[in-house]
Order: C-alpha cells, then structure tokens, then sequence
C-alpha cells in the first residue's frame, strides 16, 4: 500500500523544510510513503531548498496558477505513480502530522474514500469571530448542498482513496475544497470527518490578503457552486422577488383601480414586465438543471471508461 503526502507551496522557504521533516518516516497499513511538493511558481527559494533535499518528488509549476491548479495537477503526478492513498497537507505546517495515522485509518478500514482533518476554529488564534462565523456557515451550506455532515469544508488537511482521487475534477480557481466534498455527496462516496489540531501559523495566508478578501471569494465560491450543482433553487429563490412584487401589483390593480387611466396602463405594464423576467428566470433555472444533470452523467460516463 502507497501512501503520496502531497504539499502544493507558494513562496514557504521558511516553513517547507520544517515541514517535511515533520512528516511520518512510517505509518501502520502503509508499505511506502512518498512526498510530493508541487512548487507553484514560487519567487523565493523555495525551489533551491527543494532541489537539496533528498527522497522528495518535486512538480515545478514555472508561474503561478492558483492553489487549485497545483492540487489537481499533485493528484495526477500521485496517480500516475501508483498511490493507492493521496494525503495533502498545507506547507506551512499548519497542520499536526501526527493526525495523518487518523486520517488514513478510515481509507486503510474501507470506512471512508474522502476523510478530512477538521479544525476547532476556536483555537485558532488568527481567526477572528468573524472569520469563524462565515467558516461555520460555509460548512453549513456545503453540507447542505453535499447532502453531508461538514465540520470543516476549508480545510487542507484531508487523505482520498485512489478511487476517489481519480474521479474528482476542480473546476474553481479559486481553491479546491468545497467542490470535492459536493463531488464526493454527488456520487455517494462515503466521507468522515476526523478532529484535528493545529499548529500556530505565524505569517498570513498566501490564498488571500485579509479576512475580507476570503469572505468576499469564499461567498462567490460558494454561490457559483450552488448556481452549478442546485441551480433549479439558486433561480428560484432569484424569481421570488419578481413575482412577489408582481403579485402585489396585480392586486393593487384589481382591488384599488376604479378606472383605466394612464396609471393603471403603467400598473399592467410593469406587471408584464415583472412575471416575464420572473419567469425568463425560472427558465434559465430549468435549462441549468438540464445542464447539471448532463455533467453529472458526462462524469459517470468518464468514471467507467476509466
């Protein structure tokens, strides 16, 4: 049994080598362990300090690409060099090594083919309530949306199964978390949540530059997810208010009209234009269930080629 530790890094002279070193040299049910760092472009020395260490694969991305892009391209190197189980962790060294037994127990047992390392975010001193608000709620949505139990839909610290690992695609840029636990509540794959610590992180974070910047780009994540995988909701709840307001109008025009007068032609008008959009709206919501539906179709398709 393979065991790929994968750490996709940006920019981490400091911390990469400390957390390499930190990674287990053995683990129970596991024959070999690889580690793989997938360098996204990094502008310091992150590259020269990987090149001198020993027994590492490195996946050099010339320019940088976004954290997605370098995870997905890390499961395919783990792949394409038989990992049985693919475990990523942050090069920060955020995350406690020792947890990575726990992890794959789940996967090792056939209990889990996606496990993630959830975080108590009220130990994390960098994160403000706000911070931890908009994390639980996230969670929310994506369990909501997975049709699973989510403690920590953000974090990177998570081991698949080869299975899993090859039928997952990313489609954000922004960051590849949320869209594998939709994927894994899609197709049924069984999912477990393992409680984890951290260590503290002493720099900011290379995904975004402040807490408002994560909020403004997890929502937008979080909503173009919902538009892709519950688009038949998203646009209903959107031609709600069109309707409602139409509603009002009609009856506005049926109870207060005594006559018809230049008032009322604008009344009928703008009710016209309201249950139009409103319904354009829930065509729109229509023909992207159509789509979803097909592109959950194309992935089985693809899984049994494969």
């Amino acid at each position: 049994m393979k065991l790929f530790i994968q750490i996709p890094c940006f920019n981490e002279e400091k911390d990469i080598e400390r957390t390499i070193n930190s990674l287990p040299v053995s683990l129970n049910g596991i024959d070999k362990i690889e580690i793989l760092v997938i360098n996204d472009g990094s502008t310091d020395s992150t590259i020269n300090i990987l090149n001198k260490i020993k027994l590492v694969h490195v996946l050099n991305i010339p320019r940088r690409l976004g954290l997605a892009n370098a995870f997905s391209k890390g499961l395919e190197y783990c792949l394409l060099h038989k990992a049985d189980i693919i475990l990523n962790t942050d090069a920060d060294n955020q995350y406690q090594a020792k947890y990575i037994q726990d992890l794959i127990d789940p996967i090792l047992k056939n209990d889990a083919d996606l496990v993630i390392g959830s975080r108590n975010f009220y130990k994390i001193k960098k994160f403000s309530r706000l911070k931890i608000f908009f994390q639980k709620l996230g969670s929310w949505v994506i369990s909501y949306i997975s049709n699973l139990n989510i403690i920590d839909s953000t974090s990177g610290f998570r081991a698949m199964s080869r299975n899993f690992a090859k039928n997952v695609n990313i489609y954000n840029e922004f960051t590849y978390t949320h869209e594998m636990i939709i994927q894994a509540g899609f197709n049924n794959y069984k999912i477990a949540n393992i409680p984890v610590e951290t260590n503290e992180v002493l720099r900011e974070s290379r995904l975004f530059k402040s807490n408002f910047e994560y909020i403004l780009k997890s929502s937008l994540v979080i909503i173009k997810i919902f538009i892709i995988y519950k688009p038949a909701i998203f646009f209903t709840f959107i031609s709600l208010p069109f309707f409602l307001i139409a509603f009002f109008l009609i009856i506005k025009f049926i109870f207060l009209t005594q006559q018809v007068n230049a008032e009322s032609a604008i009344s009928l008008f703008l009710i016209a234009v309201f249950l139009i959009n409103g319904i354009v709206i829930l065509l729109v919501g229509f023909l992207s269930s159509l789509i979803s539906v097909n592109r959950i179709l194309l992935e089985k398709i693809l899984k049994k080629i494969d």
